[in-house]
């Protein structure tokens, strides 16, 4: 078990010290306790919606995007992959600073706040961008 499913674990069983015999109900939502608005934007925009979800699951649990990305790019665990991008990198232009970066990131190191702030920023970017998007994409409707 690596450190941050320890600490996940670890915050887990705080949580159901702290809350006892209503820690399954803190994480339940039936769907009928939804507002009505609510269901009919998600039937009506699945897309979006499925936009929202995924950017909200980057910004809380950024390793679900740059643990995979990390190690399609070669920076794995224990070092640069041989013949993989990162290594190819590395041989090219040497240990420039954001191969470092991502490299102790892939390594679970001094990198990996770096590389998961950068990613939930561009999920807070993202999720701007989508609703402006959105916003101004119905404005122009209601001109058309």
């Amino acid at each position: 078990m690596n450190a941050t499913a320890a600490a996940g674990a670890a915050i887990l069983e705080k949580l159901k010290e702290l809350l006892g015999d209503r820690f399954n109900e803190v994480l339940e939502l039936p769907l009928t306790e939804v507002p009505n608005e609510i269901l009919e934007y998600i039937r009506n925009n699945p897309g979006q919606t499925a936009f929202y979800v995924a950017n909200g699951a980057i910004f809380f649990c950024p390793a679900l995007l740059t643990g995979p990305l990390l190690n399609a790019l070669g920076f794995t665990f224990i070092g640069p992959r041989f013949a993989a991008i990162a290594s190819t990198v590395q041989r090219t232009f040497g240990t420039t600073w954001l191969f470092r970066v991502l490299h102790s990131a892939g390594m679970n190191g001094w990198g990996a706040p770096i590389v998961a702030n950068a990613a939930r920023s561009a999920a807070v970017f993202g999720g701007v961008a989508g609703a402006a998007w959105e916003r101004v994409a119905n404005s122009t409707r209601a001109y058309l």
